[in-house]
């Protein structure tokens, strides 16, 4: 689930936390096609939680996250 914000500006991103045992943390991935491949290039977080606010959103960017 995502949700603009206008102060500060951006997206909140989360989701819900995976059930597995050895789970370390998360990666995200953000790309302007919905078909691009998630790189350490492309990589903006490695959060641990299910919370990240992305401050670099755009409302008119085409911008796609795995």
């Amino acid at each position: 689930m995502a949700t603009q914000r206008y102060t500060p500006a951006g997206l909140g991103i989360s989701w819900h936390p995976n059930d597995e045992s050895d789970l370390a943390g998360y990666a995200i991935y953000r790309g302007t096609t919905p078909d691009f491949v998630p790189s350490i290039e492309n990589r903006i977080a490695a959060p641990t939680d299910t919370l990240y606010f992305d401050s670099e959103w755009r409302w008119f960017d085409d911008i796609y996250y795995k």
